[in-house]
């Protein structure tokens, strides 16, 4: 088993290096967001080498997904820390965990199902029906006799009660923090703002106010890869004393903070840069700009299917551009694209 999972990751990376992503018709707007996020968190990171970055994004992306073919009994995956989690999990009364979509971030459910962890996964609709198939998958997978795990959806109006109920039921509560189901049920203006690398992003603080409501505690955990089939477990715990002591806010500033340690050392697993323009409003301040200002380095391309846009990485603002100004530009931002995608 270990040597086939190491043949597959060669074979998914020898793909990713021959694969011209400059001729793919999505290059534009999953190049444009993400270089933008990248921009605007980590401005020190040299342009000329986004489009290689990018590359590694992706790879990392489809890497946890090919994960996902190998969670059966004989899994070929050793991973540090997770006797610890287990003991520290069976003690104590139920609690909600706090994740990130960080490494193989579906490595963590299944590890709670495959070693009877009762749990709950709290995800948006969306995620909810898209990953019950998978989920149902696991189901059975180990032994007849295995837990199955429950699905909660984060947008239904009665999720916290829900919650509730799962604790009272000796199950805890798994969600993601740094998911889009963040900002659900909530205009961004009105979202609190938190820090993480150089800018902020808007989310919302769900979690550690259902834990201090519920006077529970909040245990935060995630996988971060150790060569190619290991994994250690990063995890801190914040007390049910700890949260009714501090705003929710806070906490979730903390909580981006101690990620932030480890999210800097390889900051590509992280699956959100796909995804960051729904925290950072990359798509915000749609306005006509007759004479728009375009550095590749500073601005991205964006194209939304006959309505064209130059982003500023700086202020996340974009502005609108006529198709005939898009395709010059497009012609003149590609010219900049140095590696050999």
């Amino acid at each position: 088993m270990n040597q086939e999972y190491i043949n597959a990751i060669c074979q998914l990376q020898e793909r990713h290096r021959n694969t011209n992503y400059v001729n793919n018709p999505e290059f534009v707007n999953g190049f444009g967001l993400f270089s933008g996020a990248l921009y605007h968190l980590m401005p020190h990171l040299d342009y000329q080498k986004h489009a290689d970055l990018y590359r590694d994004y992706l790879f990392q992306s489809h890497w946890a997904a090919l994960d996902m073919s190998y969670f059966l009994d004989d899994d070929p995956f050793v991973v540090d820390g997770l006797d610890q989690l287990l003991a520290n999990l069976r003690q104590g009364s139920p609690s909600i965990i706090a994740s990130f979509h960080y490494g193989s971030y579906r490595l963590l459910p299944y590890l709670l199902q495959k070693h009877d962890i009762p749990f709950c996964l709290l995800v948006r609709r969306k995620v909810r029906t898209q990953q019950i198939p998978f989920f149902q998958s696991l189901n059975g997978t180990h032994r007849s006799q295995q837990l199955a795990i429950k699905l909660l959806d984060a947008e239904d109006p009665l999720a916290a009660l829900k919650v509730r109920r799962m604790l009272r039921d000796g199950c805890h509560v798994l969600s993601y923090l740094d998911g889009i189901q963040a900002i659900q049920h909530a205009e961004q203006h009105k979202c609190p703002s938190i820090s993480i690398m150089a800018g902020k992003i808007k989310i919302r603080e769900g979690l550690p106010r259902l834990a201090a409501k519920f006077k529970t505690d909040m245990i935060a955990v995630f996988t971060a890869r150790n060569g190619m089939t290991g994994h250690t477990i990063h995890a801190q715990k914040w007390t049910a004393a700890q949260l009714g002591d501090g705003s929710p806010v806070s906490v979730m500033q903390d909580l981006f903070c101690w990620f932030e340690g480890i999210l800097n050392k390889d900051p590509m697993a992280w699956e959100n840069w796909g995804s960051m323009h729904h925290l950072l409003q990359l798509k915000a301040d749609r306005v006509n700009d007759p004479n728009p200002q375009f550095d590749p380095e500073k601005s991205s391309l964006l194209a939304f299917g006959t309505s064209y846009f130059v982003l500023d990485k700086n202020t996340l603002k974009s502005y609108k551009i006529d198709e005939k100004l898009f395709k010059r530009l497009r012609q003149q931002w590609l010219a900049t694209i140095t590696s050999d995608s």
